[in-house]
C-alpha cells in the first residue's frame, strides 16, 4: 500500500469513529491531521475548527490551546523520526493558530533545514529573533548553517550576536575559526583565547590558536601549543605514529607528530618539517599526458538539454529510461542530529536518461579526467552530457552549464579522426571503481535499449587499463580492438558519435542501474567456489588513503561479533558482487569498495566509517536505491581544523580512527549486537 493509500484509509477509519464519538476531540484533530498530511489543508481547518466549536463554545480556547499541543508534539515526532516534510506542513498551519510563538518558526527553520533549504531555514531563524531577540540557540544555529555553506563574513554577525547574550567556548571556537577564514588573525587569536580561558582543555582551541601563533610568526610559541593539545587528545597521533610509515609524506608526518608528542625537540628541526608539511599543499596534481599540439579553440556557446539540440537539428534523440523520483530514507546515527552532508530533503528527482547520435560529433576528456564535453558539428557543447567537477547534485543551480569549466579554456588539443559509429562511454575519473561501475557500465545497458547492436559499433570511447576494467568490459562483450583509451586520444571527432546520457545522473544512478548490474554479475555461473559470509569489515590497508589507523582494535571488536575481514582487492568484480550479495551485514571505510552495495539484497546493514571532516553521501544514495539499512560511524582527528589540515592537506585523503566505544554504540543501535 502507498502512502496515499495509507492517507485514504486513514481518513475513512477517523471519518468513521467521529461519527460514532463526536465527543472525543481526539477523532477531530487525528482527522484533521490526516487530511493534512494528504495536502487537503481546507479540509482539515474545517475539521479542527468543528472541533474547537463543537457543543460548547466558551470551550474553544481551551480547545485551541489542546489542538496546538497536539500538532506541536505530532511535528517533533515526525522530526525526530526523519519525516521533515510532515513537520513543516504541520508548522505552517500553527503559524495560522499561534503566529506569535517563537518556538514554532525555530522548529519550522529545522524541519525546512533538514530538507537541504538551507538559506530558507535562516530566513525563518531570524524571524523567530525579530519576536523574541534573546534567542541565543537560533544565533548559534544560523551562524553554525553559514559557516558550512562557506558564508564566514555572515557568520561572524550571528555568532557575535549569540556571544552578546552569553559566553560560550564553542562558539567562541567557531567565532575564532571563521576570523581565520576571513584572515582576521588578530581577532583570531584573541577569540581562541577566550575561549580557552573559559574551558581549559578546549583542545581544538587550543591546537588551532597554535596556528594562529604560527601564523603570527611566533614558532616557539606555536609549537608549544601544539604540543599542549596533543597532550589532551593524543589517540589519533598515537594511533598514526604506531600504524603508518608508507611513504614520504607520511615518514615526515610520523617524526613531526613524535616530536609533539615527546614534548623534547629542538624548533629548527620542527620548523624544517614543518616547511616540508606546507609544502605538500603547494603541489598541484600533474595530468597523465600532455594534450598533442596543434590545439583547437573551445566551444563558447552550449544546448543545456540534448533533446533541444535533437529536435533544432533534427537528429535522433531516444527516451530509454523516465525521469525519476526517489524517495530518501534518511541515514541512521545514534547521533542528534544527521551530519550535514546528508540534507538533501524527503526526495530527489533524477532526469530521464537517453541516447543520441551527434554526426560529426566530438568527444573531449581533460586529461585529469576532471573535465569533459561533447561537442556539436556547431561547435555547440551539448550540457547535460559533458560533466566535470565538482559532481553536484541533479539541476544543482551551480552546474549551470554556464559555468562549464570549458568555457574558461583558451584552447583544447587538436582533433583526431575516426570513422564510423563511435559510442562514449567514458565519464569522469573513469579509473575509479564507483564511477567506473555506475557511471560509465550502465552506458552499455543504455545502448543495448536504443536497440544498437555492439557488433555494429566501430569505436568505443572507453578506458581499459586496469583488471576491473577490462574484466567488466569482457563479461559486457566490448572487444579490445575497438576500445579507444580517451587519454591517449583526448579530442575525438566520429563519423557518428553515438552517446548515451548518465544512467540518472552522474554519481547518482537510478533504481534501474541496480537492477541491470545484478543481472550483468550476479547471474553469471560460480566457478570460484569463493566464500560467503553473512558479516563482513572491507580493510583499505592496502590503500594510501583513508586507512583505519587503528584497524586492529575495530577488528578485534567486530571478530566477536562474527565479521570476517575481507581485502577486495584480491578479488574479481564478480566475486565481490556475490560477496556482498550473500552479507547481511557490511562495516567499511568510505570508500569505492563500498560501490559494491549496488549487489545487496534489500535490507543488509551497510555501516559506513568516516573521518569527521570527509562525509560524502554517495553510499547512502547507493544504499537507498537498492534498499539497504544504512548506518554510519564518526572517527576521531587531530585536535583543531589546521593542525589536522597540516598533515592532510585534503580532506578526502584523511585517515581515519575510530574509538572502539563508538563503533559499539552504532552496532548496538544497529541491533548488530
Amino acid at each position: 500500500m502507498d502512502e496515499f493509500d495509507r492517507l485514504e484509509s486513514t481518513i475513512a477509519a477517523y471519518k468513521t469513529r467521529l461519527e460514532t464519538r463526536p465527543d472525543e476531540l481526539s477523532n477531530y484533530w487525528n482527522l484533521g491531521l490526516a487530511f493534512l498530511l494528504n495536502h487537503e489543508d481546507f479540509a482539515a481547518q474545517e475539521v479542527w475548527f468543528a472541533g474547537i466549536t463543537a457543543d460548547d463554545a466558551g470551550e474553544s480556547d481551551r480547545r485551541l490551546a489542546t489542538l496546538i499541543e497536539f500538532l506541536k508534539r505530532k511535528s517533533r515526532e515526525y522530526q525526530k523520526n526523519y519525516y521533515p516534510e510532515r513537520s513543516e506542513l504541520i508548522d505552517y498551519q500553527l503559524l495560522d493558530l499561534d503566529g506569535d510563538s517563537p518556538e514554532i518558526y525555530v522548529h519550522l527553520g529545522e524541519a525546512i533545514a533538514l530538507q537541504g533549504r538551507l538559506d530558507e531555514a535562516i530566513a525563518w531563524w531570524v524571524k523567530a529573533t525579530e519576536i523574541k531577540p534573546d534567542l541565543f540557540d537560533v544565533y548559534c544555529r544560523c551562524g553554525v548553517v553559514l559557516q558550512k555553506l562557506g558564508k564566514f563574513t555572515d557568520a561572524l554577525h550571528y555568532y557575535i550576536t549569540a556571544l552578546s547574550l552569553k559566553s560560550n567556548p564553542e562558539i567562541f571556537y567557531r567565532l575564532g575559526i571563521c576570523y581565520l577564514k576571513t584572515e582576521q588573525l588578530q581577532n583570531a587569536l584573541d577569540t581562541f583565547r577566550r575561549a580557552i580561558a573559559i574551558a581549559p582543555d578546549f583542545a581544538d582551541a587550543i591546537a588551532d590558536l597554535g596556528w594562529v601563533l604560527l601564523r603570527l610568526q611566533r614558532h616557539e610559541e606555536g609549537m608549544q601549543t601544539w604540543r599542549s593539545a596533543l597532550q589532551r587528545q593524543p589517540d589519533f597521533a598515537r594511533f598514526y605514529c604506531a600504524n603508518i610509515a608508507d611513504l614520504e609524506r607520511d615518514r615526515i608526518r610520523v617524526e613531526f607528530l613524535n616530536g609533539l608528542l615527546e614534548n623534547n625537540s629542538p624548533t629548527p628541526i620542527f620548523l624544517q618539517l614543518l616547511e616540508k608539511l606546507l609544502s605538500f599543499h603547494r603541489q598541484s596534481p600533474q595530468p597523465d599526458r600532455i594534450p598533442p599540439s596543434n590545439p583547437v579553440e573551445p566551444p563558447q556557446l552550449f544546448y543545456e538539454w540534448t533533446r533541444d539540440w535533437a529536435v533544432s537539428a533534427n537528429q535522433q534523440y531516444k527516451a530509454i529510461e523516465p525521469e525519476t523520483t526517489l524517495k530518501l530514507k534518511p541515514p541512521k546515527t545514534p547521533d542528534h542530529s544527521v551530519h550535514f552532508s546528508f540534507r538533501f530533503g524527503s526526495k530527489l528527482t533524477l532526469p530521464a536518461s537517453f541516447v543520441t547520435v551527434v554526426p560529426e560529433g566530438r568527444y573531449w576528456l581533460d586529461p585529469t579526467q576532471t573535465k569533459s564535453a561533447v561537442i556539436a558539428a556547431n561547435n555547440h557543447f551539448l550540457a547535460d552530457l559533458s560533466p566535470d567537477f565538482p559532481i553536484l547534485s541533479p539541476r544543482h543551480p551551480d552546474k549551470h552549464p554556464s559555468k562549464h569549466s570549458i568555457l574558461s579554456l583558451k584552447t583544447l588539443p587538436k582533433i583526431e579522426y575516426f570513422s564510423g559509429n563511435i559510442a562514449v562511454l567514458s565519464g569522469l575519473s573513469n579509473d575509479i571503481y564507483f564511477h567506473w561501475i555506475l557511471d560509465v557500465l550502465p552506458k552499455i545497458g543504455l545502448l543495448q535499449k536504443a536497440g544498437f547492436q555492439l557488433s555494429e559499433i566501430d569505436g568505443f570511447i572507453v578506458r581499459d587499463r586496469l583488471p576491473f576494467q577490462r574484466e567488466t568490459l569482457d563479461i559486457l562483450n566490448i572487444p579490445e580492438t575497438r576500445m579507444i583509451d580517451p587519454i591517449h586520444h583526448p579530442h575525438i571527432r566520429g563519423d557518428r558519435l553515438i552517446v548515451p546520457s548518465f544512467s540518472g545522473h552522474i554519481s547518482w544512478p537510478n533504481p534501474q542501474t541496480c537492477r541491470w548490474l545484478k543481472r550483468q554479475f550476479l547471474e553469471i555461473k560460480d566457478t570460484t567456489n569463493s566464500d560467503n559470509f553473512d558479516r563482513i569489515y572491507i580493510s583499505r590497508k592496502s590503500a594510501k588513503t583513508r586507512r583505519i589507523l587503528n584497524e586492529g582494535e575495530v577488528i578485534e571488536i567486530l571478530e566477536k561479533y562474527e565479521f570476517k575481514t575481507v581485502n577486495l582487492e584480491t578479488l574479481s568484480v564478480v566475486e565481490q558482487a556475490r560477496l556482498f550479495n550473500q552479507a547481511k551485514v557490511i562495516v567499511a571505510p568510505h570508500g569505492s569498495g563500498l560501490t559494491n552495495l549496488v549487489f545487496c539484497q534489500p535490507g543488509t546493514i551497510a555501516i559506513e566509517l568516516f573521518s569527521p571532516n570527509y562525509v560524502y553521501h554517495c553510499y547512502w544514495w547507493l544504499s537507498n536505491l537498492a534498499e539497504l539499512n544504512y548506518y554510519y560511524c564518526l572517527g576521531e582527528t587531530l585536535p583543531g581544523e589546521y593542525l589536522q589540515r597540516l598533515l592532510y592537506p585534503k580532506s578526502v585523503s584523511e585517515d581515519i580512527a575510530i574509538a572502539p566505544r563508538r563503533l559499539l554504540d552504532v552496532l548496538k543501535f544497529a541491533n548488530v549486537v
